[in-house]
């Protein structure tokens, strides 16, 4: 007996696993999150043919199975089409994904095109990566946020900002590259992909630093402000002569000495283009040097974003 129980619960043990994966006849269980109107249409062709020929089922009732079959089909291709209207609607519009970079920065960009691969919607929209614009692929259903704004690359005022950088062309503009403020003139104008950006001409470093005390004697410190341009590293000089109740200055680049370059009479009400000092409120009482040092400046030409510009000279 216990032999006959054991394989008992045996076999019913097997068959329920059997049931899991497959029907009595052998057909296998798809699993899936709906019905579509394939699995209607095979549940109705089925009941057809497994019905008892000796009561057979009220034709009245095909009928009306049959109804929500058409109704279903018809649902089915509404969704679809209002699915498809939808995403081809995104054209232009800025979304974001359920998905990261590297970094962890979350993608996103304004949706170039949409189209269908397989049966799969598919977004191709330009995200910033690697300090360039480059246009991914995306599922449609990946898309977690949509913005009824466009990118301000793709509105009409990249061109009138790409109008408005073309008048640049010739101007001397101060510009950050690097963690740096140089004065350079603007050579030509040019688009990278969605970026504007310049060629300019360096033509100088800006320098902001207090002075060190060289000779003499004052508590106050100087500041330089100014524009150094020497190709090598050099050092700015400033002298108050007591005797003469003046303040002087000079640059001293590169290999040039010290002692063969001229003095220049710095006035504060009218200071020279490049040069600027903030000096002490009192006037020493005798003779005082200071200086700074400047860092060799690599001029030339060099390419930086439009947005970099922080003033624009006459």
């Amino acid at each position: 007996m216990e032999t006959n129980n054991s394989l008992k619960n045996s076999i019913s043990s097997k068959a329920a696993e059997g049931y899991a994966t497959a029907t009595n006849r052998g057909t296998k269980i798809v699993k899936n999150n709906a019905l579509d109107k394939n699995a209607f249409l095979k549940i109705l062709t089925a009941q057809l043919t497994n019905q008892d020929p000796f009561n057979t089922q009220d034709s009245s009732a095909f009928v009306a199975q049959l109804a929500q079959f058409s109704q279903i089909e018809q649902m089915t291709n509404l969704t679809t089409s209002m699915t498809e209207y939808n995403a081809y609607s995104l054209v232009g519009k800025t979304v974001a994904f359920n998905q990261q970079d590297i970094h962890g920065n979350q993608y996103g960009g304004v949706v170039q095109s949409v189209y269908k691969d397989k049966g799969e919607l598919i977004a191709e929209v330009d995200v910033y990566e690697n300090g360039k614009y480059e246009r991914k692929k995306f599922s449609v259903s990946d898309i977690t946020d949509v913005m009824n704004t466009i990118s301000p690359e793709y509105a009409v005022n990249s061109n009138m900002n790409f109008l408005m950088s073309s008048s640049l062309i010739g101007k001397t503009v101060e510009v950050s590259d690097g963690g740096k403020l140089y004065s350079a003139k603007v050579n030509s104008v040019y688009k990278d992909g969605m970026l504007i950006n310049l060629n300019i001409n360096v033509e100088g470093e800006y320098v902001s630093s207090d002075m060190s005390l060289e000779s003499g004697y004052s508590v106050e410190k100087p500041t330089f402000k100014g524009i150094y341009k020497g190709p090598e590293a050099g050092e700015v000089l400033l002298r108050y002569d007591s005797e003469m109740d003046v303040y002087q200055y000079k640059f001293v680049k590169g290999s040039e000495k010290t002692e063969e370059v001229q003095w220049t009479t710095y006035d504060e009400k009218k200071p020279p283009e490049g040069v600027s000092f903030v000096l002490p409120e009192s006037k020493p009482n005798n003779t005082v040097v200071w200086s700074v040092d400047c860092n060799a400046v690599n001029g030339g030409d060099r390419n930086v974003a439009s947005e970099n510009v922080i003033l624009i000279k006459k």
